[in-house]
């Protein structure tokens, strides 16, 4: 037969490890570190949240975030489409200077989404004019922080 075990059996086994020392004090950091690790470990349904989409115009490198999440950690996944087909565009921290090159964009950041500054996107290029009559959209799905337990 199997043994389950619940939290408190971990914090019984190192309180005789650690010779009763009250790791009472520390027991809720602990349980906040794991539950941050395990929060960021993948991409769970519960910590993933959509953006509102970006209406993108030709030229342009930054475009703003219209309702920014409060709950915005980082960007997870990111699209730029044109009502018919979706091109994955790569999330990174940060871009350097400013674009000259006009063409499709490889590379998309965020700036801070804290802070009295709206937050806006920005592509690694001047978005590029991809023809009349379409509406290309910038679809991205963020990383929410993890919550505070207790």
């Amino acid at each position: 037969m199997s043994a389950t075990f619940v939290p408190q059996d971990a914090l019984n086994f190192a309180k005789a490890m650690v010779k009763s020392m009250p790791v009472e004090t520390v027991w809720a950091s602990i349980a906040q570190d794991a539950s941050n690790y395990i929060w960021t470990a993948a991409p769970w349904r519960w910590t993933i949240g959509v953006l509102s989409p970006i209406t993108l115009a030709a030229g342009v490198q930054e475009f703003a975030v219209a309702s920014a999440p409060t709950d915005f950690l980082r960007l997870e996944q990111c699209y730029a489409s044109d009502g018919t087909t979706l091109r994955a565009i790569t999330p990174i921290s940060s871009l350097p200077g400013s674009a000259t090159l006009t063409r499709q964009p490889n590379f998309v950041a965020i700036s801070s989404i804290t802070g009295s500054t709206p937050a806006q996107i920005r592509f690694d290029s001047l978005y590029p004019n991809l023809g009349m009559n379409t509406t290309h959209k910038f679809w991205a799905w963020y990383k929410k922080i993890a919550p505070i337990l207790g």
